[in-house]
C-alpha cells in the first residue's frame, strides 16, 4: 500500500532528525562566584559548538556585555557585579570577571573570549585562536578578581562530624 509506505519513510525521517538533533545537543552548565558566600549558577541545553556570548545569554543570569571589538565582546558584569561598560571595552583596572572550563576536575584558565572572530577554539590552553563554543557537559565558572583568581566555590571551610553524640 502506498500510504503505508509513505508513512514508513515519513516515520524514518522523523528519527534520523531526532537522531541528528539529540547528537548535536549540548548541556553546559554556567557558574558565577560573585563574592566569598554568594555562587550563581543556571544550566543550558544548547546546539554544541554554539559561542561563548549565546551560552550565557540563553541562561537566567544577567549578563552585561561591551559593545563587540576585535576580540568580540568583553563581558562587564554578572548579576550587576563588575564594572560600567566602555565602548568595546569594560573600565576595569585590575580586577575583571575570569573565565574558566573545568577540565581535568579543576579550573583551567581559558585563553580566548566568547564570540571573537573565527571558529570554535581547539581548547589547546596555549592556543589564542577563535572563541569558547560549546561542548556537551562543560561546565564554565567565572570569578571576579585579579588575574588567576579561581572560583572557590567548591572550598570547606570548616567540616563537623557527629557520630552517636560524639564529635
Amino acid at each position: 500500500n502506498g500510504g503505508e509506505k509513505m508513512r514508513k519513510i515519513i516515520l524514518i525521517l522523523i528519527c534520523m532528525i531526532l537522531a541528528t538533533i539529540a547528537v548535536n545537543a549540548a548541556e553546559v552548565c554556567i557558574v558565577a562566584q560573585l563574592d566569598e558566600d554568594s555562587v550563581k549558577g543556571d544550566c543550558v541545553n544548547i546546539d554544541s559548538n554554539t559561542d561563548g556570548y549565546t551560552v550565557l545569554e540563553e541562561s537566567n543570569l544577567d549578563f552585561t556585555w561591551s559593545d563587540p571589538g576585535t576580540y568580540g565582546r568583553a563581558l562587564c558584569k554578572i548579576e550587576g557585579t563588575g564594572d560600567e561598560v566602555s565602548g568595546t571595552n569594560c573600565q576595569w583596572g585590575s580586577e575583571y570577571w575570569g573565565f574558566y572550563l573545568m577540565m581535568n576536575d579543576e579550573w583551567s584558565y581559558l585563553p580566548v573570549g566568547f564570540d571573537a572572530a573565527g571558529g570554535c577554539w581547539n581548547r589547546d590552553l596555549s592556543s589564542f585562536g577563535g572563541h569558547y563554543c560549546a561542548k556537551d557537559d562543560d561546565i564554565i565558572g567565572f570569578r571576579y578578581g585579579e588575574f588567576g583568581t579561581l572560583p572557590d566555590m567548591l572550598r570547606l571551610d570548616e567540616v563537623k562530624i557527629k557520630i552517636d553524640n560524639d564529635k
